[in-house]
């Protein structure tokens, strides 16, 4: 059974933005309007003008995510899996509790607009997870997926 395709908020204050942020998440090319989604070496990047380019990879099988700013060389964005057992009160058993963690690095320092930038793809990542989560298991509780914010500049 597909999962359904990650779609952006139809309020949102940034659609054809986002739109373009999907497209970078799918690794499809996009070669018109003000956002561009362009490939080089296998590499997919998005491109906006008066910013760098960003730069996202990803791991298949764990969903992995790492999203660069060429002009940094720490990500700005990536996605952390944990796992640890739990107690299930009413078996009295221990599950496995699976989480998600995408981590949103930001600095004052940084550009505003990279800020909003990284702030919409890792709801996009997020939304993306959790519609491609297999069901959890007899052992497993539901996995959680969370976005942490976490300052760089200290």
């Amino acid at each position: 059974m597909a999962s359904p395709p990650v779609q952006f908020e139809q309020d949102s204050p940034f659609p054809l933005l986002e739109s373009a942020l999907l497209n970078l998440l799918q690794r499809k090319e996009r070669t018109w309007g003000y956002f561009q989604v362009k490939e080089q070496n296998n590499d997919h990047f998005l491109c906006i003008p008066s910013l760098p380019r960003l730069r996202i990879s990803k791991s298949e099988k764990n969903y992995g995510y790492r999203a660069y700013w060429v002009n940094k060389k720490e990500p700005s964005i990536t996605v952390q899996r944990k796992e640890k057992m739990i107690l299930d009160i009413k078996k009295k058993r221990e599950k496995k509790q699976k989480t998600y963690e995408i981590l949103q690095y930001f600095d004052e320092r940084e550009n505003l607009q990279q800020q909003r930038v990284n702030g919409i793809l890792a709801n996009l990542i997020k939304v993306e997870i959790e519609n491609n989560l297999p069901p959890a298991g007899v052992h497993e509780f539901q996995p959680i997926v969370v976005i942490l914010r976490r300052d760089r500049s200290l």
